[in-house]
C-alpha cells in the first residue's frame, strides 16, 4: 500500500486514522476497514506529518518507509504495530529528524546501560511520550530541537539533568511532569508559552531560569513544585527591560509558590540572574 498522505488532509489535520482512507466513519468500522494482513506501507515524499493514531488497528504492520520530508509524528501514531514491537531493547528510534521513541533495555542489561542520552544533532522534534516512564538520567538536546512533545519525559523519576535546546519553540503539555529528581531547568526565550502541567509534580525542582521572551506560564505548569527557591526571569539589557517578570501571564499554579518567589532585575543587581545557557 503506497499512500500520498495519511488521514483527511496532507498536512496531518482532520481525521488521521488510516481507516478513513477506506471510507470508514466510526472507530469500529475503521478497525474493520483495515486489512488484517497489511504488513508494509510506503509514504511518498512530500508527506510532512502523521496524526493521532494514524496506523491504529494495524498489528501486522512491520515495515513503514518514511520520506525525508517527515517533520512531525504524533506520539501514538504507530502504537499497536509490529513496527514498534520489533524495535531493539535499549535503542532509540529516529524517524527522519524526529526522535520518536526510546525503548528501555532488557532487564538483564539495565544495570550496565548508559541512561545519559545525547540527542542526535539534526533532531528537530522529540515526539509525544518518547521517554515517558523510563529510567533515563540525563538528556542533552542540540539547538536544532525546536519541539518537545506532550508527556515526552513524563514520570522519568531518575531524570536529574536536562539541557534544553536554546531555540526551543514548542513544549507539549506535561512534558516533564512527575520528574521528581529534576532540580533545575533553563527555559529559552524562544519558547513563548510554558505549557499546562509542563513541570507539574517535579517536587525536587529548585531553580528555574526563564529567559527574556517567554510570555506565559500556563495553568499548573509548576503545580506541586513546592521546593522552588528562585524562579529567575532573565533580563534583556539590550532592550532595556528590567521588570519583565511583571509582564508574564501567570495562570493558576495550584500549590506551587511560583507566584510569590522570583527575581527580576539586572545582572549587576543580582549576580546569579543571568547565568550562561548550558553549553552543548
Amino acid at each position: 500500500l503506497t499512500l500520498p498522505f495519511v488521514g483527511e488532509k496532507a498536512d496531518g489535520t482532520g481525521n488521521t486514522l488510516l481507516g478513513y482512507m477506506f471510507g470508514a466513519q466510526t472507530l469500529s468500522a475503521t478497525a474493520e476497514a483495515i486489512p488484517a494482513t497489511l504488513s508494509s506501507i510506503t509514504l511518498l515524499d512530500g508527506c510532512t506529518s502523521l496524526g493521532t493514531s494514524a496506523f491504529f488497528g494495524c498489528p501486522n504492520l512491520a515495515t513503514v518507509v518514511f520520506p525525508s520530508s517527515i517533520t512531525a509524528i504524533a506520539g501514538n501514531a504507530l502504537d499497536g504495530t509490529a513496527f514498534l514491537a520489533e524495535q531493539e531493547p535499549g535503542s532509540i528510534l529516529y524517524i527522519g529528524k524526529i526522535l520518536y521513541r526510546f525503548f528501555p533495555p532488557a532487564e538483564e542489561d539495565e544495570a550496565d546501560f548508559n541512561y545519559n542520552i545525547v540527542v542526535r544533532p539534526d533532531t528537530v522534534m522529540i515526539a509525544d511520550n518518547a521517554f515517558a516512564g523510563t529510567n533515563v538520567q540525563s538528556v542533552t538536546m542540540p539547538d536544532a530541537t525546536v519541539t518537545i512533545g506532550a508527556s515526552a519525559f513524563a514520570d522519568c523519576k531518575k531524570l536529574t539533568t536536562v539541557r534544553v535546546s536554546s531555540k526551543l519553540t514548542t513544549l507539549g503539555e506535561s512534558a516533564f511532569s512527575g520528574c521528581t529528581s529534576l532540580s533545575q531547568i533553563y527555559i529559552p526565550g524562544t519558547l513563548k508559552v510554558i505549557s499546562k502541567s509542563a513541570f507539574e509534580g517535579c517536587s525536587g525542582l529548585k531553580r528555574v531560569y526563564i529567559r527574556y521572551g517567554v510570555e506565559k506560564i500556563d495553568t499548573n505548569a509548576f503545580n506541586g513544585c513546592r521546593t522552588i527557591q528562585f524562579t529567575i526571569y532573565i533580563v534583556d539589557e539590550t532592550n532595556g527591560e528590567e521588570n519583565n517578570w511583571m509582564s508574564l501571564d501567570i495562570q493558576n499554579q495550584g500549590n506551587s509558590n511560583l507566584a510569590s518567589v522570583y527575581m527580576a532585575g539586572t545582572p549587576s543587581a543580582y549576580p546569579d540572574a543571568n547565568p550562561p545557557y548550558p553549553a552543548d
